[in-house]
Order: C-alpha cells, then sequence, then structure tokens
C-alpha cells in the first residue's frame, strides 16, 4: 500500500528556539532551511541539485547561494538525494500510528458488521442458540511489567476534553517519556491532569477552551499552579552538634555562667 502524504508534522518551539542548529544559522538561512523541510517532510527527501531547490524554495540564485553552505549541513546525501535524520523519524513514527489507525478501523468495521448479521440473522442453520456479540478488542497489555508509553498516552488522550491532532499528541507525549524513569513522570502527569479536566475552564463549551493535548504536554502543564515542595532539612550531623555545643559553651563562659 502506497504511503499516505503528510500534509502536518510536530514543531516543537522550546526544541528549535534551543537547539543548535537554529543558533548557528542567520535569519535567511533559517528561512531557507523551514522551506526545503517542509518539502522534505513532504517527499521524504530533496533533490542534491541546486537549480531544483531554488525552484522548490522560490528563492532567487543569489539568496541561495549565501545560505545554501550553512544549510547543506543539516541533510545526509543518499544516491543523489539529500535527507534529514530526524524527518525520517517523525516520518516513520506518523506512518505507523496510521497504520494502526487503519487496523483499528478495519476491525471496528468488522465488528459492526457481524453485530448486524447477528440482529437479521439470531439463528445459525440449525443452532437453538443466537451468535455471540463481538467483544471489543482488550488494549495489548505489557508482558514484563514494564511502562507502556502507547497504553499511557491513550489513557491521557481518552480523558482529554478536546479531541484534536491526536498524532502531534502522540509524539510530543513519546519525546516527553524519553527520560530514565518514564512512570514516576506519568504519574505526576495524570495526576494534574485529571484534575485539570474537572476545571471549569477545561469543561465547560465542551472543552472548547482547554488546550490540545500536544500544546498542554509541550508547555509542561502539568506544572503549573503546583506548588514546589519544600526542601528538606539538612540532617543534624555530630559534627554541627559538636560546633553547636562549643559556640553555647562560649557564650556561657561569656556571660559568666561558667569558670
Amino acid at each position: 500500500m502506497p504511503k499516505s502524504v503528510i500534509h502536518s508534522y510536530p514543531w516543537y518551539i522550546s526544541d528549535w528556539r534551543e537547539s543548535p542548529t537554529r543558533r548557528k544559522l542567520t535569519l535567511e538561512e533559517r528561512g531557507l532551511y523551514r522551506e526545503l523541510l517542509d518539502y522534505c517532510y513532504v517527499e521524504g527527501s530533496i533533490p542534491d541539485n541546486e537549480r531544483e531547490l531554488c525552484w522548490i524554495a522560490m528563492a532567487t540564485e543569489k539568496e541561495f547561494k549565501r545560505c545554501w553552505s550553512k544549510v547543506r549541513q543539516q541533510f545526509i546525501e543518499q544516491d543523489g538525494r539529500l535527507y534529514q535524520q530526524r524527518v525520517a523519524e517523525i516520518k516513520a513514527k506518523v506512518e505507523t500510528w496510521r497504520e494502526q489507525r487503519r487496523n483499528a478501523g478495519a476491525l471496528g468495521g468488522k465488528a459492526k458488521a457481524d453485530a448486524k448479521r447477528v440482529l437479521q440473522h439470531p439463528l445459525d442453520g440449525c443452532s437453538t442458540h443466537p451468535l455471540p456479540l463481538p467483544l471489543p478488542l482488550p488494549l495489548p497489555l505489557p508482558t514484563d511489567g514494564a511502562f507502556a508509553p502507547d497504553l499511557a498516552f491513550e489513557k491521557l488522550y481518552s480523558r482529554h476534553p478536546k479531541k484534536k491532532d491526536r498524532a502531534f499528541a502522540e509524539n510530543t507525549f513519546f519525546e516527553a517519556m524519553k527520560v530514565p524513569e518514564p512512570e514516576k513522570l506519568f504519574t505526576l502527569i495524570e495526576a494534574r491532569h485529571a484534575e485539570l479536566c474537572e476545571t471549569e475552564e477545561w469543561t465547560k463549551d465542551k472543552g472548547r477552551f482547554a488546550p490540545k493535548l500536544a500544546q498542554w504536554i509541550s508547555d509542561r502543564g502539568w506544572t503549573e499552579g503546583v506548588e514546589p515542595p519544600a526542601p528538606l532539612p539538612k540532617p543534624y550531623t555530630d559534627e554541627q552538634r559538636a560546633k553547636d555545643e562549643a559556640a553555647l559553651a562560649r557564650q556561657r563562659k561569656r556571660n559568666g555562667l561558667e569558670p
């Protein structure tokens, strides 16, 4: 089956603004880079031909030559085409998610057809019992007790009041979970998300004023409105005790309480 065209892709503002790539490119170079990056997301790669790239970016030859030497460093050449590693990774994730959605839709369509057939023909041949209604397929559970980010995201997304840009939200969530202990981070995210889903701001008008889940995760929304924990007191060591006792003894001696 041919791969579907990508009309949009996730763009994380904080990652871009803090990236080394942005810092070493001029404003004009960043413009050319973004133009070629958009084309790369659609086609998977860009041609290694300056004349064609000028046409793709709608740049003059002079504009293109001013920028191309540094922008070229962001791409890898292979078989006469230029590729960008990050683009390839994200396109693979988007395609995987779309394939999962297509498979889920096919299963859902089969379940509806089976249910309709049962209602129209409740008896199967000589059987005196109606055919069983198809049961919903359970979500796969991890067998080794490891954290499953796909199941965690499904739990978060199913609760979120604004169901938009699922692919972006999923990619953003997976990026956020790339930490040493993702299960602990998800515990914090889920608890705060559950609280916000009960607020008037997120529930009124069917979630119209709630942020998109991708934006909420990207902005680390689970940290907003939460007081940071108070620092733990330092342990009272034997060394500190000795210093305090010596200072107290000096003070008593100054006050004439000790010889």
